[in-house]
Protein backbone atom coordinates (compact mmCIF):
# COMPACT_ATOMS: atom_id res chain seq x y z
CA UNK A 1 0.00 0.00 0.00
CA UNK A 2 3.12 2.12 0.55
CA UNK A 3 4.54 1.64 -1.81
CA UNK A 4 1.62 2.08 -4.11
CA UNK A 5 0.72 5.81 -2.61
CA UNK A 6 4.94 6.79 -2.76
CA UNK A 7 5.02 5.83 -6.79
CA UNK A 8 1.74 7.63 -7.51
CA UNK A 9 3.03 10.75 -5.72
CA UNK A 10 6.41 10.25 -7.62
CA UNK A 11 4.73 9.89 -11.02
CA UNK A 12 2.10 12.57 -10.79
CA UNK A 13 4.94 15.19 -9.96
CA UNK A 14 7.36 13.66 -13.10
CA UNK A 15 4.84 13.65 -15.38
CA UNK A 16 3.76 17.61 -13.86
CA UNK A 17 7.48 18.57 -14.50
CA UNK A 18 7.91 17.18 -18.15
CA UNK A 19 5.02 18.50 -19.11
CA UNK A 20 5.99 22.15 -17.76
CA UNK A 21 9.66 22.21 -18.03
CA UNK A 22 12.58 19.76 -18.40
CA UNK A 23 15.02 18.47 -16.05
CA UNK A 24 17.73 19.48 -17.84
CA UNK A 25 20.71 19.71 -15.01
CA UNK A 26 19.05 19.99 -11.86
CA UNK A 27 20.76 17.35 -9.98
CA UNK A 28 22.16 18.07 -5.97
CA UNK A 29 24.36 16.23 -4.29
CA UNK A 30 25.14 16.35 -0.47
CA UNK A 31 26.81 14.06 2.35
CA UNK A 32 25.21 14.84 5.74
CA UNK A 33 27.70 13.38 9.18
CA UNK A 34 25.53 13.36 12.30
CA UNK A 35 27.53 12.84 15.41
CA UNK A 36 25.27 12.46 18.66
CA UNK A 37 27.22 11.95 22.46
CA UNK A 38 23.75 11.67 24.62
CA UNK A 39 21.80 14.30 24.49
CA UNK A 40 23.87 16.61 21.88
CA UNK A 41 24.27 16.32 17.77
CA UNK A 42 26.31 18.26 15.61
CA UNK A 43 25.03 17.74 11.77
CA UNK A 44 27.50 18.92 9.39
CA UNK A 45 25.85 18.82 5.98
CA UNK A 46 28.05 19.75 2.06
CA UNK A 47 26.63 19.69 -0.97
CA UNK A 48 27.08 20.92 -4.89
CA UNK A 49 23.91 21.63 -6.55
CA UNK A 50 23.41 21.77 -10.56
CA UNK A 51 20.41 24.09 -11.35
CA UNK A 52 20.37 24.82 -14.94
CA UNK A 53 16.45 25.42 -15.11
CA UNK A 54 15.85 27.41 -12.27
CA UNK A 55 15.53 31.32 -13.29
CA UNK A 56 19.33 31.35 -14.37
CA UNK A 57 21.75 28.65 -14.83
CA UNK A 58 23.80 27.96 -12.02
CA UNK A 59 26.06 25.77 -9.66
CA UNK A 60 25.17 26.09 -5.88
CA UNK A 61 28.30 24.95 -3.26
CA UNK A 62 27.35 24.49 0.35
CA UNK A 63 28.58 23.90 3.69
CA UNK A 64 26.05 23.95 6.92
CA UNK A 65 26.70 23.04 10.34
CA UNK A 66 23.52 22.27 13.33
CA UNK A 67 23.93 22.15 16.79
CA UNK A 68 20.91 20.97 18.78
CA UNK A 69 20.30 19.24 21.84
CA UNK A 70 17.68 17.29 23.30
CA UNK A 71 15.76 19.17 25.85
CA UNK A 72 13.09 17.18 26.62
CA UNK A 73 11.92 13.85 25.18
CA UNK A 74 11.66 14.55 21.64
CA UNK A 75 11.87 18.39 22.03
CA UNK A 76 14.98 19.58 20.37
CA UNK A 77 16.29 22.98 20.39
CA UNK A 78 19.25 23.76 17.74
CA UNK A 79 21.67 26.69 16.14
CA UNK A 80 23.10 26.85 13.08
CA UNK A 81 25.24 28.34 9.94
CA UNK A 82 25.67 28.10 6.87
CA UNK A 83 27.37 29.49 3.59
CA UNK A 84 26.19 29.06 -0.14
CA UNK A 85 28.03 30.14 -2.86
CA UNK A 86 26.17 30.33 -6.15
CA UNK A 87 28.41 30.38 -9.64
CA UNK A 88 26.65 31.64 -12.85
CA UNK A 89 26.77 34.48 -15.07
CA UNK A 90 26.61 36.19 -11.41
CA UNK A 91 28.93 34.67 -8.70
CA UNK A 92 27.07 35.68 -5.06
CA UNK A 93 27.51 34.33 -1.34
CA UNK A 94 25.02 34.04 1.25
CA UNK A 95 25.54 33.48 4.93
CA UNK A 96 22.84 32.16 7.24
CA UNK A 97 22.42 31.78 10.79
CA UNK A 98 19.38 29.78 12.17
CA UNK A 99 17.43 28.34 15.11
CA UNK A 100 15.29 25.80 15.07
CA UNK A 101 12.90 23.80 16.92
CA UNK A 102 12.23 19.48 15.84
CA UNK A 103 10.12 17.06 17.37
CA UNK A 104 9.84 13.10 16.60
CA UNK A 105 7.13 10.54 17.16
CA UNK A 106 8.40 7.12 16.79
CA UNK A 107 5.70 4.37 15.66
CA UNK A 108 6.39 0.42 14.95
CA UNK A 109 8.86 0.86 11.59
CA UNK A 110 7.41 4.34 10.95
CA UNK A 111 9.14 7.53 12.51
CA UNK A 112 7.49 11.48 11.93
CA UNK A 113 9.26 14.67 12.41
CA UNK A 114 8.15 18.32 12.54
CA UNK A 115 10.72 21.06 12.48
CA UNK A 116 10.45 24.77 12.29
CA UNK A 117 13.26 26.79 11.34
CA UNK A 118 13.61 30.86 11.17
CA UNK A 119 16.80 31.49 9.02
CA UNK A 120 18.45 35.11 9.05
CA UNK A 121 20.16 35.45 5.33
CA UNK A 122 22.64 38.17 4.23
CA UNK A 123 23.76 38.19 0.83
CA UNK A 124 27.00 39.36 -0.54
CA UNK A 125 27.10 41.11 3.27
CA UNK A 126 24.83 43.44 2.19
CA UNK A 127 20.70 42.72 1.73
CA UNK A 128 19.47 40.73 5.01
CA UNK A 129 16.47 38.85 4.91
CA UNK A 130 14.31 36.61 7.56
CA UNK A 131 12.71 33.44 6.20
CA UNK A 132 10.70 30.65 7.91
CA UNK A 133 10.60 27.15 6.92
CA UNK A 134 8.51 24.45 8.16
CA UNK A 135 9.03 20.97 7.40
CA UNK A 136 7.27 17.59 7.90
CA UNK A 137 8.80 14.41 7.48
CA UNK A 138 7.78 10.85 7.07
CA UNK A 139 9.81 7.60 7.38
CA UNK A 140 8.85 3.97 7.17
CA UNK A 141 10.79 0.53 7.31
CA UNK A 142 10.48 -1.06 3.86
CA UNK A 143 12.71 -4.15 4.93
CA UNK A 144 16.15 -4.28 6.88
CA UNK A 145 18.08 -2.47 4.16
CA UNK A 146 15.46 -0.22 2.70
CA UNK A 147 13.10 2.27 3.91
CA UNK A 148 11.22 4.80 1.98
CA UNK A 149 11.24 8.55 2.83
CA UNK A 150 8.64 11.67 2.08
CA UNK A 151 8.53 15.62 3.30
CA UNK A 152 6.64 18.74 2.58
CA UNK A 153 8.05 21.78 3.42
CA UNK A 154 6.88 25.35 3.20
CA UNK A 155 9.33 28.42 3.38
CA UNK A 156 7.72 31.89 4.29
CA UNK A 157 9.82 35.16 3.20
CA UNK A 158 8.35 38.38 4.74
CA UNK A 159 8.17 41.89 3.65
CA UNK A 160 6.82 43.98 1.25
CA UNK A 161 7.03 41.30 -1.87
CA UNK A 162 6.18 38.18 0.31
CA UNK A 163 8.13 35.12 -1.27
CA UNK A 164 6.36 31.82 -0.90
CA UNK A 165 8.07 28.32 -1.44
CA UNK A 166 6.62 24.80 -1.51
CA UNK A 167 8.70 21.74 -1.48
CA UNK A 168 7.66 18.03 -2.07
CA UNK A 169 10.06 15.13 -1.73
CA UNK A 170 9.94 11.58 -1.96
CA UNK A 171 12.81 9.22 -1.66
CA UNK A 172 13.83 5.53 -0.55
CA UNK A 173 16.87 5.86 1.85
CA UNK A 174 19.57 2.15 1.35
CA UNK A 175 21.21 1.13 4.28
CA UNK A 176 24.61 0.35 3.49
CA UNK A 177 26.38 -0.83 7.09
CA UNK A 178 24.52 0.46 11.03
CA UNK A 179 26.42 3.95 10.33
CA UNK A 180 25.76 4.49 6.53
CA UNK A 181 22.93 5.17 4.68
CA UNK A 182 22.21 6.61 0.71
CA UNK A 183 19.08 8.17 -0.70
CA UNK A 184 18.38 8.47 -4.02
CA UNK A 185 15.08 11.28 -4.21
CA UNK A 186 12.57 13.32 -6.37
CA UNK A 187 11.98 16.98 -5.30
CA UNK A 188 9.26 19.62 -6.76
CA UNK A 189 9.86 23.17 -5.48
CA UNK A 190 7.49 25.99 -6.56
CA UNK A 191 7.71 29.51 -6.06
CA UNK A 192 5.58 32.50 -6.10
CA UNK A 193 7.39 34.20 -8.11
CA UNK A 194 8.24 31.88 -10.75
CA UNK A 195 5.65 30.15 -13.25
CA UNK A 196 6.21 26.75 -13.79
CA UNK A 197 7.89 23.42 -11.32
CA UNK A 198 11.25 23.16 -10.51
CA UNK A 199 12.63 19.51 -10.41
CA UNK A 200 15.33 18.27 -8.72
CA UNK A 201 16.64 14.17 -8.78
CA UNK A 202 19.27 14.29 -5.63
CA UNK A 203 21.58 11.34 -3.56
CA UNK A 204 22.49 12.02 -0.13
CA UNK A 205 25.00 10.34 1.47
CA UNK A 206 24.28 10.16 5.36
CA UNK A 207 26.47 9.16 8.16
CA UNK A 208 25.73 8.47 11.58
CA UNK A 209 27.81 8.48 14.54
CA UNK A 210 26.59 7.72 18.37
CA UNK A 211 28.34 7.48 21.38
CA UNK A 212 26.74 7.47 25.00
CA UNK A 213 27.81 7.63 28.66
CA UNK A 214 27.92 4.45 30.71
CA UNK A 215 25.32 6.41 32.40
CA UNK A 216 22.63 6.52 29.18
CA UNK A 217 23.02 2.65 28.19
CA UNK A 218 20.09 0.51 28.01
CA UNK A 219 21.09 -3.12 28.48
Amino acid sequence: MLRGILFFIFLSFALSAFSQRPFESNLWSSFVLNVKKNEWAVVTDLGYRWCNSFIEERRTGLARITIDRNVIKNHRLGIGYAYFEHYGEITSKENRLFLQYAKGLNFENTKLNFRFRNELRTFNNRNTTNRMRLQMAYFRDLSPFLGAQASVEIFCTPGTNPLLEQRYLTGLNMKISEQAKLLIFYMGQFQSNVKYLQNMIGIQFQMLLEQRSALNKTT
